[in-house]
């Protein structure tokens, strides 16, 4: 705003609006978290390929049915500045696929005759492949924060 008093000249001046710069910026923060895990949704399903011979341990597992593929998903929850995002095999979304299935590719596993499988870490690989892409998008740096 611009303003003139007789007394002290004239100036210009500027009102902090915190609630719209809040909405502002929740909305900006929710596009780019849904950009993010869209990016990882579609990464994962794109890297478990069709082939003759099953994956090898630490690769990406590779496709039998597509079923697992098919069903990776994302989604993005909340408002304002407290928003989330997350990509994967969703519950919600999971259409004939075991959710059992999924983790025991990314940790391993071992059978109840005792034979061990080693892991398949898709997710893993998936934020080791698109965190550059990530931080790009979000305007961070840092390394990607796996928990397990």
């Amino acid at each position: 705003f611009i303003q003139s008093h007789k007394y002290s000249g004239v100036g210009a001046g500027m009102q902090w609006n915190q609630g719209a710069i809040d909405v502002a910026l929740g909305e900006a923060l929710k596009e780019r978290i849904d950009q993010c895990v869209q990016i990882g949704a579609s990464t994962a399903a794109a890297n478990m390929q069709f082939a003759d011979e099953p994956s090898s341990p630490g690769e990406f597992p590779r496709r039998v049915t597509g079923l697992l593929a098919d069903n990776i998903s994302s989604e993005v929850a909340g408002s304002g500045l407290n928003v989330a995002g997350r990509f994967g095999v969703l519950v919600d979304d999971a259409e004939g696929v075991d959710l059992i299935y999924a983790l025991l590719l990314q940790t391993g596993w071992t059978s109840t005759a005792g034979n061990k499988v080693l892991p398949r870490p898709w997710l893993t690989l998936t934020l080791s492949e698109i965190w550059d892409q990530w931080k790009a998008i979000l305007g961070q740096s840092g390394t990607p924060y796996v928990k397990g």
